[in-house]
């Protein structure tokens, strides 16, 4: 596999189900359990990777078993782990499965959306967060104890609000995983997503959220307040990830000609996730 490639690991046909334990996971490599109770001690745990402790700081949906997927039909078995584990993780100093789901945005004009990833583009946000690549809305899955339509449903749904807008959408079904190589490894969830809006009413608020942004950053005013602001004019306030959205034809042959175009420009969750969403659709 090259630098940001990726391998179907199921396409799911039947339903899946999850299973959410109260637990941290321990694997080779992680701090001592006691630093996780009883909540994360975010200050040790990054000491121990030699990580910044940042602001991220919340419990991460981790799939204990990852050679439950391939059942037809899994059940899978979920415990959790922080986000300090999930970047020492994508720097390759330990082996953890925490969970990411990615949405296919199918649009009301028939188009499928995908994101040039937003940020700042410094070597770690490249590596770490794949700023600068094509990927899809999505996210960590944050635990808890219960979800209302699943853990990767719920976080698509919540996604969708904050990166592209208050639009009506509507979750549409959990098609397979992909386990991505390179920038952003790791075993990604791939879902559909309908909307009623059109690319046009995306395009518009990405952009209206991204400029107010930079003008309010360069008025000093402060990440909360920004953060304020953009729900008082109903805009998204995620839209900073990215930084352009890209409308893909809804159609199977549009789909693999973008990919085979674009091929290095992609992180191996969004590739997979549109090859696994092509191969749904009729097509030569």
């Amino acid at each position: 596999m090259g630098t940001n490639d990726y391998k179907i690991v199921n396409i799911f046909n039947e339903k899946v189900e999850f299973k959410i334990i109260d637990e941290p996971h321990q694997a080779k490599g992680m701090p001592s359990r006691g630093l996780y109770f009883p909540e994360p001690n975010f200050g040790e745990i990054a000491k121990h990777y030699g990580l910044k402790p940042g602001s991220w700081k919340e419990k991460i949906v981790n799939l204990k078993k990852p050679k439950d997927l391939v059942d037809v039909n899994p059940l899978l078995s979920c415990d959790w782990v922080t986000p300090l584990d999930v970047k020492a993780f994508r720097q390759g100093k330990i082996k953890i499965c925490p969970l990411v789901a990615c949405g296919i945005v199918l649009t009301k004009d028939n188009y499928l959306i995908i994101n040039l990833r937003g940020g700042e583009l410094t070597e770690e946000g490249r590596n770490l967060y794949g700023r600068g690549f094509f990927g899809l809305i999505g996210g960590s899955v944050t635990w808890k104890e219960a979800y209302k339509n699943g853990p990767i449903t719920d976080t698509i749904d919540n996604e969708f609000e904050g990166e592209l807008g208050y639009f009506n959408h509507k979750p549409g079904k959990l098609i397979g995983v992909v386990d991505a190589n390179g920038v952003l490894p790791g075993l990604k969830f791939i879902s559909t997503i309908e909307t009623d809006a059109t690319f046009k009413q995306l395009d518009e608020a990405n952009k209206k959220s991204n400029q107010l942004r930079e003008e309010l950053l360069g008025k000093g005013i402060g990440e909360s307040e920004i953060k304020t602001e953009l729900e008082r004019k109903r805009l998204p306030v995620e839209a900073w990830e990215s930084a352009m959205l890209i409308p893909i034809r809804n159609d199977k042959k549009a789909i693999e000609n973008f990919i085979n175009a674009q091929k290095n420009s992609f992180v191996g969750s969004a590739s997979g996730g549109l090859m696994i969403y092509a191969q749904t659709l009729k097509g030569d």
